[in-house]
């Protein structure tokens, strides 16, 4: 039998072979030269906007931000992807809203609007994997919090009043990301004066909160459990076409092109966590459309509890749970990682990353946007793809 460590290993080998192979065969892969110049850039770029915005966020916050406590011990990973974080974000605004049309109504505020979100995006994402952060999460933005927030501006003070009141943590960070997002969006917001713009702000953020807390735990046999994966991914690209558009009169919705561009992350995301969500249990698209996942999980979770039965009547309950649980979870990875690398779900999945790719090739062809945005566009999308399965 198969080691669950060697099939997870597995996973995360093939899952990125073959999305290089796939963008290699349809012409897409940038030489190597070429990626390692544009993400130079791009970091360059995020350190930029980190300097101009993060002492926006209080000097508290800043400074645990840049500090070695920042994510404890993921702390040299997140140091060096923050500028990307922030750079991916504010490009990903800067072009949508250009290739939708309109001058920017104050140059670079939606795009630092779309740098700062991606971050809180994030940041969200991680603190509500952790039980024991996600409670503290939903206490400090709770939805009817953030709502309260898309309606008023002085709710920003009275977060950043509250924040003042805690100690400094990634949490502390995390409510100051999301006022000085809240800063910027209402200067949008005042500046644009449309209100049909800043309902679309409003519906889809809560729309990109309510998919975030709806994989938290997740029934993985539910019928919805894509449509729920797919919408965490997604709807944060709404978001940021929202943005875009509160930051120019746009001549076109720029919301078609962030959903496709979305798609192609959501895929990305899923074929390059493969191996990571089979060991914790998160939602993943290839996971649930590899042939017989579901009936395989069910069978392991069985197995385990039937296990945890079996202990606890030999050796009491406390232990005889913690045995079941340990030989249920080990069987149910293996058996979830073993059902992909079966099935020809990785090759499927990239398969449709390249079909996104050409989609939004499609779209962005047929806007009346100028060569050179639509061109940077592309480009931010394929050496982002690539940059996600380093």
């Amino acid at each position: 039998m198969w080691s669950t460590q060697f099939v997870v290993q597995e996973l995360w080998l093939r899952s990125r072979r073959c999305l290089l192979s796939a963008l290699d065969d349809a012409g897409l892969a940038p030489g190597e030269a070429a990626f390692a110049s544009y993400m130079r850039d791009q970091g360059a770029l995020g350190r930029s906007v980190l300097a101009r915005l993060g002492p926006g966020l209080g000097t508290v916050e800043h400074r645990y931000l840049m500090s070695e406590r920042m994510a404890g011990t993921a702390n040299r990973r997140f140091a060096r992807r923050l500028p990307f974080g922030l750079a991916f974000g504010h490009e990903c605004g800067r072009y949508l809203r250009q290739v939708a049309g309109g001058a920017a109504v104050v140059p670079d505020l939606a795009a630092d609007g779309a740098a700062l979100f991606n971050v809180a995006a994030s940041l969200f994402d991680r603190l509500t994997d952790r039980a024991s952060e996600a409670a503290a999460v939903k206490a400090l933005l709770p939805r009817d919090r953030l709502a309260r927030l898309c309606g008023d501006r002085s709710e920003v003070e009275a977060l950043r009043t509250e924040l003042g009141a805690l100690a400094a943590s990634e949490l502390r960070v995390f409510g100051a990301v999301i006022a000085e997002l809240f800063r910027i969006a209402h200067e949008l917001r005042a500046i644009r004066g449309d209100p049909a713009a800043w309902r679309g702000f409003v519906d889809d953020l809560l729309g990109a909160y309510d998919a975030q807390l709806a994989t938290l735990q997740p029934d993985l046999a539910a019928p919805d459990a894509t449509a729920i994966s797919r919408a965490k991914s997604v709807t944060p690209f709404l978001v940021t076409a929202q943005l875009a558009a509160l930051g120019a009169g746009t001549a076109v919705d720029p919301r078609g092109l962030a959903e496709a561009i979305g798609d192609v992350f959501w895929r990305v995301d899923d074929l390059v966590d493969l191996h990571a969500d089979a060991r914790t249990g998160q939602l993943n698209s290839v996971q649930l459309r590899a042939a017989g996942r579901t009936a395989d999980r069910a069978a392991g979770h069985a197995a385990g509890h039937a296990a945890g039965r079996a202990a606890d009547r030999a050796a009491g309950h406390a232990a005889g749970h913690a045995a079941g649980h340990a030989a249920g979870h080990a069987d149910d990875v293996r058996t979830a990682a073993v059902a992909v690398l079966r099935s020809d779900g990785v090759e499927a999945v990239a398969a449709e990353i390249v079909a996104g790719i050409t989609a939004v090739a499609a779209r962005l062809a047929a806007l009346e946007a100028p060569a050179a945005a639509r061109s940077a566009l592309l480009a931010w999308l394929v050496m982002y793809v690539v940059d996600w399965i380093q």
